[in-house]
């Protein structure tokens, strides 16, 4: 944090009385115009067009390698990437839904071993496993379908017993290491309401142990409906929280009906962050058509017909979203995913509550951790990002065809050896 001059903090505390900022406990960062202010106990951060860093201060990406769309190597041949994750020893473990299977690679991208594959025994995966990670020497998949969180050694890959997941099987789970060390998992459950209609719990847990988890916070947020009994309706955009827990234990989150960045600390305290480009717009009739066709394409790789699109009515949101995922960067900062074109979007992202990470759009808004705007950092299009640690960025890009790629970005920081 960068701290103000000595000589500006009288003429700094008098503005403050006289414009009720609540802010005045808060350092400014030069060069910043935005404004901090306190509503009702709530702090909000009201950021400007102009970011912190000046151009040469700014951080980019570089490909270091990629792994995938290789054909004659199987195991590089992905389907559908729905997680990714870095293990301590910079090994890489990728989730194939569609081949059910995670594949272990290591810090070149060379391939180490398979885990999992289709079925219900020991170490087997279902069909719609969610998250991988690696933690206390094991590797963890979420298969909520099956109840079950799979286990696998760390060192050689063997089959660990399975543990229950918490709240199985009423749950959907998805599961990430928090920038603090801790690993959390979303909860997301769901109940036919009084008028037939649906309701849901939708709650961040940090996992404790096998047998234990404690609540960080419930996700508050409109839910979008899906119709009645008997009468189901189609929702090209499904309202879901993206969040991150960042290393000082606060919780960033937003949604995808959303044009603000909620900060909570473990204490409860609520931080608003707003940016004056966060501006939602009506979706156009071609931007209608596209999202049908997402839909009609994510339908056709869950195995249906894309003809299921017009048998029943779809409910378009009133606006697009806007800020499409949330993740914890180093030097405490907090990146926001600004959503792209629908041409970028991943159809896998659409009618969905699972996490928003596939709308593609290439430019983060890297916020500071008092949520003060430094600058953009651009990714590829149709950029998954799952893991920022230190430089290192894990992703999956996936191309015109829909083939997914594993790639490793370094990130550059001036002044960063």
């Amino acid at each position: 944090m960068r701290a103000s001059s000595p000589s500006l903090r009288p003429l700094r505390a008098l503005l403050c009385l006289l414009t009720f900022s609540a802010g005045c406990g808060e350092e400014v960062s030069p060069g910043w115009s935005g404004a901090i202010v306190d509503s009702a106990g709530v702090t909000i951060v009201r950021n400007p067009l102009q970011p912190i860093w000046a151009p040469e201060e700014g951080w980019w990406v570089e490909e270091l390698f990629r792994v995938g769309g290789d054909e004659s190597v199987p195991a590089s041949h992905f389907g559908y990437v729905a997680d990714a994750a870095l293990g301590e020893d910079g090994r890489i473990y990728v989730l194939d839904q569609r081949a059910q299977a995670v594949r272990v690679f290591d810090s070149d991208g060379g391939l180490v071993r398979s885990l999992g594959g289709p079925g219900e025994g020991p170490g087997e995966l279902g069909r719609l496993a969610t998250s991988v990670l690696e933690s206390g020497g094991e590797i963890l998949v979420v298969d909520w379908v099956q109840h079950r969180l799979s286990r696998y050694d760390v060192a050689d890959g063997r089959v660990l017993p399975s543990l229950p997941l918490p709240h199985a099987p009423a749950a959907q789970s998805w599961w990430e290491s928090g920038g603090d060390g801790e690993v959390y998992l979303r909860s997301l459950s769901r109940s036919r309401a009084t008028d037939g209609g649906w309701s849901s719990d939708d709650w961040l847990l940090r996992w404790v142990d096998e047998a234990r988890t404690d609540t960080v916070l419930r996700f508050e947020y409109p839910a979008t409906g899906l119709g009645a009994r008997g009468a189901p309706r189609l929702s090209p955009v499904v309202n879901a929280p993206a969040w991150a827990v960042l290393e000082d234990g606060r919780v960033a989150w937003t949604t995808l009906s959303a044009d603000e960045l909620r900060m909570v600390s473990p204490a409860g305290g609520v931080r608003l962050v707003r940016g004056a480009s966060w501006v939602p717009h009506a979706p156009s009739q071609a931007e209608r058509d596209a999202l049908v066709r997402g839909v009609a394409a994510r339908i056709v790789m869950l195995g249906g017909m894309a003809s299921a699109v017009d048998e029943v009515p779809v409910d378009h949101p009133e606006t697009l979203p806007v800020l499409t995922d949330v993740r914890a960067g180093p030097e405490g900062s907090v990146w926001v995913q600004r959503a792209g074109s629908l041409r970028d979007a991943h159809p896998m992202a659409l009618n969905t509550a699972d996490p928003p990470r596939g709308w593609g759009g290439p430019r983060w808004e890297v916020l500071d951790p008092e949520g003060r705007y430094l600058g953009t950092v651009d990714l590829p299009p149709r950029f998954r990002l799952m893991e920022i640690r230190g430089d290192t960025i894990l992703g999956v890009q996936a191309d015109r065809d829909l083939v997914d790629h594993v790639v490793i970005l370094n990130l550059n920081r001036p002044g960063n050896p």
